[in-house]
């Protein structure tokens, strides 16, 4: 009988501190530790919700940190995936335990590497991410700003943690992440917005609810599984599925009269628009 290859643990000896574990953080660690980037041993977990708290200790099999203190003597890296509202109030409790060994990731929306440094000190190594929730499912698409201050080796740890749970890509111009976060941050909520308009339409035609929803759903898996497959443009794809005089060219039609690309393009600006909102509102360090 073979013995199955045992996979080394990529950092073995990275302490991984985490603050905020809701669904992104929980995600990427539950990925880390499944794809064999680190064991449970090397995280410490600090959430202002005890049962929060009480998933990491009993479902992750990680220890729990007493306070902000406890976490950042006990971590390298610290991953902040607090809510945004919240971001102040985590950088006020951070500030003056952050040291030169620390690693910042962020997962905040609307929170500039800048402000980081603004608070918790100029030389702070700090990486700001834009994932999506298809984390969770290990389909996610993320892009990373890594402030000066990082190495290429901190670019490769980030790089490493979050392509075990989808794509990543790395972005020099950190404004563009506003861009980014209409796209594919917001964008998993405006694609179940359109199999939602789309499974109630075809109960309005006839159809029972069930059997509309499993056909929207593999409609879009096999829809986007050929984009992401298939060597050609999408205007190629959807040519394929339209012929003279037939169904599609008739649906097609209504969408182009009732200006579907600049409702589109709307949707993707009010969301840049209001993320750039997000990065001008001040970060209080009092």
């Amino acid at each position: 009988m073979r013995k199955t290859k045992k996979i080394p643990i990529a950092f073995p000896k990275l302490k991984i501190g985490i603050i905020g574990f809701g669904n992104i953080a929980s995600g990427l660690a539950g990925g880390m530790v499944k794809k064999k980037l680190a064991l449970p041993s090397q995280f410490m977990v600090y959430d202002i919700h005890h049962v929060r708290n009480d998933i990491a200790k009993n479902k992750f099999k990680f220890r729990v940190a007493k306070n902000y203190k406890d976490l950042c003597q006990n971590s390298e890296l610290i991953l902040l995936a607090v809510k945004p509202q919240n971001t102040s109030e985590c950088l006020r409790r951070l500030k003056g335990l952050i040291k030169q060994h620390h690693l910042i990731i962020s997962t905040i929306t609307g929170v500039r590497t800048k402000d980081y440094q603004r608070v918790l000190g100029s030389k702070t190594r700090v990486i700001r991410t834009m994932p999506n929730t298809p984390v969770l499912i290990a389909l996610g698409a993320t892009v990373y700003f890594a402030n000066k201050n990082c190495s290429d080796h901190d670019k490769h740890i980030c790089e490493r943690i979050f392509k075990s749970l989808g794509i990543i890509f790395e972005t020099k111009k950190e404004i563009m992440l506003n861009a980014v976060t209409a796209i594919s941050g917001s964008g998993p909520a405006f694609v179940y917005t359109y199999a939602h308009s789309v499974i109630e339409s075809a109960v309005k035609l006839g159809l029972p609810r069930p059997l509309a929803t499993e056909l929207v759903y593999q409609t879009l898996i096999g829809a986007t599984r050929m984009m992401s497959q298939m060597p050609i443009p999408v205007e190629d794809l959807i040519k394929q599925v339209t012929s003279k005089k037939g169904t599609t060219l008739a649906g097609l039609r209504v969408l182009h009269r009732k200006n579907f690309a600049k409702v589109i393009h709307s949707c993707m600006s009010a969301a840049t628009r209001r993320a750039k909102q997000l990065s001008k509102v001040p970060v209080n360090n009092h």
